[in-house]
């Protein structure tokens, strides 16, 4: 997961969370976690990467992306397994985490 914090007013910010799955073990943790996630991937709330692993890579290109639509104050993501993330992404975007 990845949390970016997007200012929207004066003294507001929007905190639009961005989610990836691995696609072939989606129904698998869907089980496990009790969380619907092929259905929250074909809602488009979810996004899948290929492969049973997340793959950084796609992950930190969705970011850049998104980064292109909003200007970028704040990223966050959860410590559990996050190697190369948000540190790797803030780098290479050329941001800083506030």
């Amino acid at each position: 997961m990845q949390v970016g914090r997007f200012p929207s007013g004066e003294d507001t910010c929007r905190t639009p969370a961005c989610y990836w799955v691995p696609t072939e073990n989606a129904e698998l943790r869907a089980r496990g976690d009790r969380v619907p996630y092929p259905q929250r991937i074909a809602e488009g709330h979810i996004t899948a990467s290929s492969g049973n692993a997340i793959d950084y890579s796609f992950v930190h290109h969705g970011l850049i992306e998104v980064s292109k639509l909003y200007k970028l104050k704040e990223l966050e993501s959860d410590p559990w397994n996050a190697t190369h993330s948000p540190a790797s992404s803030t780098r290479r975007m050329g941001s800083r985490r506030l």
